[in-house]
This record gives structure tokens, C-alpha cells and sequence, in this order.
């Protein structure tokens, strides 16, 4: 994927709802490649990479890893 976005991440903005017990829903907010990314405090952010995708959050100034798969 970074060879088709120049060597830059994809950054996809997602919004998320509990819909029932199984399920969520998610829209797609936005997706761009920006060295000046940003993500918020209180902000949930998932790393997918060849072998192991990382579920963490953002807060206090740092990262904390949720789960990893």
C-alpha cells in the first residue's frame, strides 16, 4: 500500500455505531495521505500491517494498544 500512496500512510476516518449485540456500524468519513495526520485525544485508531493488525487508542499524549490480531 505505501508504494501506491507514495511512500505516505492512507488514513481512513471512520465513524462507528454499536447497532446491536454482533454488529457495528461504520461510515467512511474520509480517507487521505497527509505527513501532518493527526488523531485526536480520546480517538480509537486501528494499524493494519502485512502479518498483524493493532487496535489502539489515543490519550494523555500516548498510545495504548487495545488488542492485537
Amino acid at each position: 500500500m505505501k508504494d501506491l500512496t507514495r511512500g505516505l500512510f492512507l488514513n481512513v476516518v471512520i465513524e462507528c455505531h454499536y447497532t446491536n449485540p454482533t454488529h457495528y456500524e461504520i461510515t467512511v468519513k474520509t480517507a487521505l495521505c497527509a505527513e501532518d495526520f493527526r488523531i485526536s485525544a480520546g480517538q480509537y485508531f486501528i494499524e493494519v500491517e502485512t502479518d498483524v493488525v493493532n487496535l489502539k487508542k489515543f490519550d494523555n499524549n500516548k498510545f495504548s494498544e487495545i488488542c492485537r490480531i
